[in-house]
């Protein structure tokens, strides 16, 4: 069945049937009524395709993010799917693994499918020039690449690291680690600039030994903990950039029978779920992960209508420092 086919039973023109099925202006209610009537009783089904190649849109976004298997990035992900349907867009994901490479191949998949635009966690960088070149319409969630007009959306991560450090620090510690997401993403550069801030406040050394990278993953984090043990000194305290990466370093310090927080304090970042279930439940950030991805279609929508591409809108959205035992003591959510 095609659209010819619609057009002859229903005794009216080619174009008349596609502004019907449209709901475009330029056909009356009565031929309106009867394509959509004849549409329905011949199973017609519009091809997406065939509309693409006349509105130049495929209603469909790009979204990459480093790994989908992790909690923060399959919460963003529905988030911006769920947000997708109601503007009747379909979504098509692509995981980068915090690899420039990889995340070049999905962006040129994403562009060669036609999709209207792109939402991305960038993991870094390397292919701003390949963006700029490609002028795709793009929003950046949670990280963002230097050197490239666009929207972001994300949350203040310098006074994020710089509040959860001096939390610590107020709790007696000094020697407190970090664990860090990949190199090259802004999130953790703004982090670990914040816990620099904060420890030189307090007069306290900056040690490069204590600060590790992980892939924010369960076993980044056990392999970064593993690590900070094997010190001749290590932290009595933790910062974890990721809640998922938080049980990778639970598992590793009961494996030395390191009690948290009695032996080390820990604190996450995201407040994933299962964090108040943890067997010392987490105090983590507190994340709007779902309004991160109810913006960035807001945004990609705004730039999609701008005719240059070039829209840059900044949205940092309000965090909460959630405490709970394995920082030490409960006490109310903390606004940061």
């Amino acid at each position: 069945m095609n659209i010819k086919q619609v057009a002859k039973v229903a005794g009216v023109s080619v174009s008349t049937v596609s502004l019907a099925l449209n709901d475009k202006p330029g056909v009356s209610e009565e031929k309106r009524m009867r394509v959509l009537g004849v549409a329905k009783k011949l199973n017609y089904i519009p091809s997406n395709v065939a509309r693409s190649l006349v509105t130049k849109k495929t209603k469909s976004v790009g979204v990459i993010v480093p790994d989908i298997s992790e909690v923060f990035y399959g919460v963003l992900a529905r988030a911006v799917q769920d947000e997708l349907s109601v503007q009747h867009y379909s979504m098509v994901l692509c995981n980068s693994d915090n690899r420039p490479e990889k995340e070049s191949g999905a962006l040129s998949f994403l562009i060669e499918k036609g999709v209207d635009g792109i939402i991305m966690v960038p993991g870094t960088s390397a292919n701003v020039e390949e963006l700029k070149k490609r002028r795709v319409p793009v929003v950046f969630v949670d990280r963002y690449a230097e050197g490239i007009e666009a929207s972001y959306v994300g949350t203040d991560n310098e006074r994020l690291g710089y509040e959860t450090t001096k939390h610590f620090i107020r709790m007696g510690h000094s020697r407190i680690g970090c664990i860090s997401g990949p190199s090259g993403a802004t999130s953790s550069e703004e982090r670990i600039s914040g816990y620099r801030r904060a420890l030189s406040e307090d007069g306290i050394k900056y040690d490069r030994l204590i600060i590790k990278e992980s892939d924010l993953s369960v076993e980044g984090g056990y392999r970064a903990a593993r690590e900070m043990i094997a010190l001749k000194e290590m932290p009595t305290a933790l910062f974890v950039m990721g809640d998922t990466c938080a049980i990778g370093v639970y598992k590793a310090l009961e494996e030395e029978n390191l009690a948290i927080p009695g032996a080390v304090a820990v604190i996450g970042f995201d407040d994933m779920p299962f964090a108040p279930f943890l067997k010392v439940p987490l105090t983590t950030v507190k994340q709007p992960i779902r309004e991160f991805g109810r913006i960035s279609v807001e945004l990609l929508f705004d730039t999609i209508r701008s005719k240059n591409h070039n829209q840059k809108e900044k949205v940092i959205l309000s965090s909460e420092l959630i405490i709970r035992e394995s920082c030490g003591f409960k006490l109310a959510g903390v606004r940061l």
